[in-house]
């Protein structure tokens, strides 16, 4: 089962102060409309209020949410219609019913590590059903259909309800974030122009630095390569990508190492060598590449542990030895 959000998330008892006619900021106490039953509110708002307090949105309380994002107010007009669940509340393009935005907002969508969504630096909290459509498209660098999203994320059930099913997570989206995560037509899906996924930067790295190794390389760009894809995440179509791109940081994490050797940059390299063997302890190529940084520094007991450590782990894991190149490297310092 898909994993959820990278933090607990806080959920304050009022979440929207100032909201006209509710809660803290009008002189009226959270709840005093239900229990005495103000006039002119009906049933049908009762019951957006109360569908409002169980829904599981919050955000850090770094800034109030009021000055970062404006909020959908279903008195102004600017939300589903009153007692409308996700499904109904979302227009045919289900784009009609999306928050209105409070100027340029940053939106990051962060996959490496885990699942997380920030606006403006603030960390949001994102149903389960919304975090799957937006990894997918997160994913994709085009526009998905409705019937490919609908019928990737919902394989278990008719398109009749798989297509309802998209709709929910359509307006989930965004009625959860506060900002326009999503851009939805009647025929296709994507994600907002603005919206920052670090997955892509990370492809972007390494297709750079498979072309040239920039002097000066900063440290902190290698950290997109030091975790995986949504680790925790069971779904195919996770698990495929998760491996492809587990592959591509690993040889580009290699790749650096040996160039920062051959340039003299040991510290460097055994730093960005060690974060390969750290993704897979058994892949002997990331262990040469330490071993290999640790000779060229001419350190050749720690090049000896370092084989040493890796040869007890492939006998207690794997029940096998290490590969005959790479014996032959040991043999070059050691006899026996």
């Amino acid at each position: 089962m898909a994993g959820g959000a990278r933090r607990d998330v806080l959920t304050p008892v009022a979440r929207f102060p100032g909201w006209p006619g509710r809660g803290p900021g009008n002189g009226v106490p959270a709840g005093a409309g239900r229990a005495l039953g103000r006039p002119g509110e009906d049933r049908g708002d009762r019951q957006v209020e109360q569908s409002r307090r169980s829904e599981p949105i919050a955000v850090y309380p770094r800034a109030p949410v009021s000055e970062r994002i404006a909020l959908t107010d279903p008195a102004a007009g600017t939300g589903p219609a009153v007692g409308a669940g996700p499904t109904e509340g979302a227009g045919p393009a289900d784009d009609a019913g999306a928050p209105a935005e409070a100027g340029p907002l940053t939106v990051q969508v962060l996959l490496l590590g885990g699942f997380e969504v920030r606006v403006d630096g603030i960390t949001l909290g994102v149903s389960h059903v919304a975090q799957r459509l937006v990894s997918y498209l997160a994913l994709r660098r085009r526009g998905v259909s409705r019937t490919e999203l609908s019928g990737v994320l919902w394989p278990e059930v008719d398109a009749e309800r798989a297509a309802a099913c998209l709709r929910s997570a359509l307006w989930r989206a965004r009625s959860c974030t506060g900002a326009r995560l999503v851009h939805a037509t009647t025929s296709w899906v994507t994600l907002a122009d603005r919206v920052q996924v670090d997955y892509r930067h990370a492809e972007e790295l390494t297709v750079r630095l498979s072309r040239d190794l920039p002097a000066g390389l900063d440290p902190g760009e290698l950290t997109l390569l030091t975790s995986d894809l949504l680790p925790d995440w069971s779904e195919d179509w996770v698990a495929t990508e998760r491996e492809a791109f587990r592959q591509l940081r690993l040889h580009t994490l290699e790749r650096v190492c040996a160039v920062l050797t051959e340039h003299g940059d040991y510290q460097g390299a055994l730093t960005v060598g060690l974060a390969a063997v750290a993704g897979d302890p058994l892949r002997e190529s990331a262990q040469r590449c330490v071993i290999a940084a640790h000779l060229a520094e001419g350190n050749l007991a720690e090049a000896a542990r370092q084989y040493d450590r890796f040869e007890r782990l492939l006998a207690r894991e794997l029940g096998v030895r290490p590969s005959a190149p790479l014996r032959s490297l040991a043999q070059s310092w050691r006899p026996g």
